[in-house]
């Protein structure tokens, strides 16, 4: 099995922030995001959004610091953020960096924070499918 390819990846992240990227608002709002990150056709899309939830938020964990705080805030994994609009989830992101919210609307910072997940989704990914794949 192949990783997903980047830039998809990024596309598929950034029509997902909207909404969050909690299991509920996967399957209801970016099921491509959840094609994406778990291609496995004989399960059903519920279970592979829960699995595509777990998956980010490894990859949120592994950002770490002050951009693992902005982007789980911003996708909505942060506690308290699920469900949140996108301007709180938004303010409370760009606080965790120091930003003011208006600085998060510009797109060089969201794309930066996505791009950021997205590469560290590739790498928890790859580091899950060797783990499967030694004996």
């Amino acid at each position: 099995m192949t990783l997903p390819d980047l830039a998809d990846l990024w596309v598929e992240l950034d029509g997902a922030v909207r909404y969050g990227v909690r299991a509920q608002a996967l399957v209801e709002h970016a099921p491509n995001l959840v094609r994406l990150l778990v291609p496995d056709d004989t399960t059903p899309l519920v279970i592979r959004a829960i699995a595509a939830e777990g998956l980010l938020r490894l990859a949120v964990t592994g950002l770490g610091g002050a951009q693992g705080a902005a982007v789980a805030a911003l996708v909505g994994l942060a506690d308290g953020m699920g469900g949140q609009p996108l301007g709180v989830r938004r303010e409370h992101a760009a606080a965790a960096l120091g930003l003011t919210g208006w600085a998060l609307q510009k797109p060089a910072r969201r794309d930066g924070l996505l791009l950021g997940l997205a590469v560290e989704v590739c790498r928890v990914l790859h580091t899950v499918r060797n783990d499967q794949r030694r004996p």
